[in-house]
């Protein structure tokens, strides 16, 4: 066998799963993110995003089968089952965090939070979260749109036409403001 058929870096026999140490290290992250829903529930907020935050320290080295290293069997290369699990790990840890700033009147970082969430994941769920954010921070229109394209992908989810009717009515409030202002100056 020639030296480039044994070193082939279209093979794929280098992607095994993570080793013993970096499957503790997920299900530490895994307890983590379980530890901030438990204290978010508490209405803890601050404790939660702190506790969720280092999920993310956990999980920072593990490589996607795709990445450049990994085609040369160096780091942590995960296998596709547990790209998954940590994909979705990530995932879920930013909506919450999302929702703990939301509750902390930090309507900027939450958007934020949600941003990354939808590189991962777009869902009716975090449009919603980031279109809560964002009429917190005063961008009804842009929170608008995120409701209009949640309830395209769950027609059915109720939650979008009552955050319609309320962006209706901060706009309607928005207009009516201007005019007297309008009139008044």
């Amino acid at each position: 066998m020639s030296f480039f058929r044994r070193h082939s870096i279209l093979s794929t026999s280098h992607i095994m799963d993570l080793s013993e140490d970096n499957q503790r290290n997920l299900a530490v992250a895994e307890q983590l993110k379980d530890e901030g829903i438990r204290l978010f529930h508490e209405d803890n907020y601050k404790a939660a995003l702190a506790k969720s935050a280092k999920v993310f320290l956990y999980v920072s080295g593990f490589l996607p089968s795709t990445s450049k290293l990994a085609k040369f069997g160096r780091g942590n290369v995960m296998s596709p089952e547990t790209e998954a699990r940590v994909r979705e790990l990530k995932y879920s840890t930013l909506v919450h965090q999302a929702m703990c700033l939301i509750k902390m009147n930090e309507s900027a970082r939450a958007v934020t939070k949600c941003d990354l969430a939808i590189e991962i994941k777009r869902t009716a769920m975090i449009l919603y979260y980031r279109g809560q954010a964002l009429l917190q921070g005063g961008n009804v229109r842009k929170a608008k749109e995120d409701f209009l394209q949640g309830k395209a992908l769950e027609p059915e989810n109720s939650a979008f036409d009552d955050m319609l009717a309320k962006v209706a009515g901060e706009t309607t409030d928005r207009k009516l403001a201007k005019g007297l202002k309008r009139m008044l100056v």
